[in-house]
């Protein structure tokens, strides 16, 4: 006989194991008699099985001093769903250089309407409202995206997330945000010109022609998680240097479409809603 046997020392009884080999164990059923058998265990919530990144994402919960678990409420500060035939001015600029983006009234926003070919072409939309950070409260930007005819090829980038981005074809030099390039989605910190990026999250052919995806870029106080429809990419861990993904306390939302160079044959990137 292998492995280990369990046995009571007075009792004589033995542990039992099931089917699976993990051991029977029972928890005490009368706390009031035998407080003493109460033991603790430290508690984990799943928040996504690890299907792409390969482990499990777990968190601990937070208890108050006064035995009270900690409850976060959801506060949308900005709902836009792109379904008008014209621009929503009060909520929105928009600045365009040869690359033009223009709302058809089928839902969507799209970038590349008017194609851009050469490097410093790209259009902005830049919300006028700031989203602030509060210290461990985090904050949530979320956004449906899909590439449209075609495939993005090189020289051709679209950005999403937070900055108060001001040239229609230049990256932001502060800010957060996804990446999508003919390589694959990164994630991108810009933290006042200097930049830390994620590795490539998943390739371009995951996205299908056609389809919108929603994305999110839930920020924490140590690190960003990047979420695509509820399934766990991968982290971005804040640089301890800067303690924050960006300097300014607090950025508008933004998308942008601009080319890096040279761009052979350009594709439409359309996004249906920001949150």
């Amino acid at each position: 006989m292998s492995g280990f046997r369990i046995e009571g020392n007075t009792s004589g009884n033995v542990a039992e194991v099931n089917a699976g080999n993990q051991l029977k164990v029972t928890a005490e059923t009368n706390v009031s008699a035998n407080p003493g058998n109460v033991g603790s265990f430290r508690m984990f919530s799943e928040n996504d099985p690890g299907d792409i990144t390969g482990t499990p994402y777990l968190k601990s919960p937070e208890t108050s001093s006064d035995f009270r678990l900690r409850v976060g409420m959801d506060t949308i500060i900005l709902d836009e769903t792109f379904n008008g035939s014209t621009q929503n001015t009060s909520v929105w600029a928009y600045a365009a250089a040869t690359l033009t983006a223009t709302q058809p009234g089928a839902g969507t926003l799209n970038f590349g309407t008017v194609q851009g070919t050469a490097a410093t072409h790209g259009a902005f939309m830049r919300s006028f409202q700031y989203m602030p950070l509060y210290g461990a409260s985090g904050m949530s930007v979320e956004f449906h995206i899909g590439q449209f005819t075609a495939n993005l090829v090189a020289n051709e980038v679209f950005l999403a997330g937070l900055s108060n981005v001001s040239v229609a074809g230049t990256e932001p030099t502060d800010g957060l945000w996804l990446q999508f390039t003919s390589g694959g989605t990164i994630a991108v910190m810009r933290y006042n010109g200097t930049t830390t990026q994620s590795g490539v999250l998943e390739l371009n052919s995951a996205l299908k022609l056609g389809n919108l995806y929603h994305y999110a870029l839930v920020i924490g106080d140590s690190e960003v998680e990047v979420w695509k429809d509820n399934v766990l990419l991968g982290e971005l861990a804040i640089p301890s240097a800067s303690a924050q993904p960006f300097l300014q306390g607090s950025l508008p939302v933004f998308m942008q479409k601009l080319c890096t160079g040279a761009v052979s044959n350009t594709n439409t990137m359309r996004v249906s809603d920001v949150t």
